[in-house]
């Protein structure tokens, strides 16, 4: 596929070295993007957590409704292709380490 678009001139002068790996760097760019959208998620289900922890002060059904909507979610992106292995599990890991 072939796309199209105006970059100003100071971002052309530093894509000009790379101009023959732009796919891979923006392969890479969107991997990224999807990656810190992923963690800000986590961090948002992890103030879930807490919310539903202190309410219900009961750690572990707090953190099983949380993990159960992040893993459904985190599925979604994955069958989606939005998310890769190492990410994912770096969430899941990241909510484990928060109990």
């Amino acid at each position: 596929m072939q796309v199209t678009f105006d970059l100003p001139d100071e971002v052309v002068n530093q894509l000009q070295p790379f101009a023959d790996k732009l796919p891979q760097i923006l392969e890479l760019g969107l991997r990224e993007l999807n990656a810190i959208a992923l963690i800000l998620f986590a961090i948002a289900e992890m103030a879930l957590f807490m919310a539903i922890a202190r309410l219900e002060k009961n750690r572990a059904i707090a953190l099983q409704v949380v993990l159960s909507n992040t893993l459904l979610r985190h599925n979604q992106h994955w069958a989606r292709g939005k998310v890769n292995h190492a990410s994912g599990n770096a969430i899941i890991r990241s909510l484990f380490s928060q109990t």
